[in-house]
């Protein structure tokens, strides 16, 4: 989340790390709509959302594949 500077004041950012962190575990690969809404419980008042579901694509681009490859977006 750093690197995509989606984060601001801090107050938010755990409870979208958390969530970001559960939705990962159960589906490695989300699609964007899917990310939207994992994350619609948590309010931000600092950013925009764009920058937080493109960190946890970022972050789900990462994760390897069944076949073990990773594919950065």
């Amino acid at each position: 989340m750093a690197s995509r500077r989606c984060r601001q004041c801090g107050y938010c950012t755990p409870g979208i790390l958390i969530t970001a962190k559960a939705l990962l575990d159960r589906e490695p690969h989300p699609t964007r709509e899917r990310i939207r809404e994992a994350l619609s419980g948590n309010l931000c008042r600092c950013t925009g959302y764009l920058q937080i579901v493109e960190a946890v694509e970022a972050a789900a681009a990462l994760t390897p594949d069944a076949g073990g490859r990773v594919h950065p977006r």
